[in-house]
């Protein structure tokens, strides 16, 4: 009399894992569809919405960009902060370019001294 054995038992070992990832594949497929595409729409929309937003509210501004690190528009991964300086007017200035390059310029020689704040020591 042979004895009972469940499939995957008298299957070889890579097989078996083989079917094991099959059978988890075809499981994960409504997961993906019933709730990971759904969030990615709803992501999407509230971007969108928040770009119609400021669109809709926003001001323009005249700005230069004083420094930048390297990275600073490309994807990060890690999380941590790509600092650029960063000066802006709202004013209607008569010669807008050369005022702002005039203060990135300044901004960009600025050397903190001994008894800095911590606002003087972060712009240096």
């Amino acid at each position: 009399m042979t004895q009972f054995s469940p499939l995957l038992a008298g299957m070889h070992p890579v097989l078996a894992l083989l079917l094991v990832a099959a059978i988890l594949a075809v499981a994960m497929v409504p997961v993906y569809f019933l709730m990971i595409l759904p969030a990615i729409r709803k992501r999407e929309a509230e971007e969108a919405a928040k770009v119609a937003r400021i669109e809709l509210r926003g001001k323009p501004v005249y700005a230069w960009i004083v420094m930048a690190h390297d990275d600073l528009y490309k994807e990060n991964q890690f999380g941590d902060d790509r600092m650029a300086q960063v000066i802006y007017t709202e004013e209607t200035l008569p010669n807008p370019d050369q005022t702002l390059a005039t203060i990135a310029e300044k901004l960009r020689s600025f050397r903190a001294g001994p008894d800095a704040t911590d606002e003087e020591r972060r712009i240096s």
